[in-house]
């Protein structure tokens, strides 16, 4: 019975368990075709595989060596050794606005963010634009939250309010401060949704809002144009 080996192309060799060849050889088109001794013949293509499988011998001797071939190949492994590990984007370079643009609101103390669960009860505050509103935190993916210089940048966040699906009252801040946290995500503070002051002026029009539904919407435009937005519907409690 032939011994079992693996060829890059016509030229080179690969032996089997190992990464021998394999370094500097494996590029993307370039096919790995190996005879695993008992009749199966394999073809790996860089970033894709496929098998001409002629027996079942040798099925699990097949998958390990495409294993060991992307270990080969792929950067970092594990603890073992064994599988290559995908770290994912630096920490800063999240902070710097990489990925995909998200935002959730919620509440907390300090540096704590809560997300907040749907038909919360929420009480009114004072609104810095006039009028009451909810109070929030929002936590951001994929909008600059630093600099090299510094772990924070200015953000226009926009507050919206839905009753029934209705527009109750848009404010624009154009002034508030984003921090990037130790996950990579930015984090605003201290921003009301707020209600209509107009319409909501007195003690009796904010007893209307006790135990109304209501649409919180925010959405941060970042400083390098990227667009974040999150809803979460609330209960108005009041007094």
């Amino acid at each position: 019975m032939p011994e079992p080996g693996f060829t890059i192309g016509d030229t080179d060799s690969i032996e089997p368990d190992s990464c021998k060849g394999l370094h500097g050889g494996a590029r993307p088109g370039k096919r790995v075709h190996g005879d695993s001794g008992s009749g199966k013949m394999l073809e790996l293509i860089a970033g894709e595989v496929s098998l001409r499988i002629e027996s079942r011998t040798g099925e699990e001797k097949m998958n390990g060596v495409w294993i060991g071939f992307l270990a080969c190949v792929g950067g970092k492994t594990d603890d073992t050794g064994d599988l290559p590990v995908d770290t994912g984007p630096s920490i800063e370079s999240l902070c710097a606005g990489e990925g995909e643009e998200s935002l959730v609101i919620g509440t907390g103390v300090g540096s704590e963010f809560v997300p907040m669960e749907p038909l919360t009860e929420m009480s009114l505050d004072v609104a810095p634009q006039g009028g009451f509103g909810v109070t929030v935190r929002a936590r951001t993916q994929g909008i600059r939250s630093a600099t090299d210089e510094l772990p924070h940048v200015p953000v226009s966040v926009e507050l919206d309010t839905y009753i029934d699906g209705v527009l109750s009252a848009s404010f624009l801040n154009e002034d508030v401060e984003i921090y990037c946290q130790d996950d990579g995500s930015g984090l605003v503070w201290g921003v009301v949704v707020g209600f209509d002051p107009v319409e909501y002026s007195s003690t009796d029009d904010l007893f209307r809002l006790d135990g109304v539904t209501t649409a919180l919407n925010v959405i941060a435009y970042g400083a390098d144009g990227g667009v974040a937005d999150g809803w979460v519907d609330v209960i108005i409690s009041v007094g």
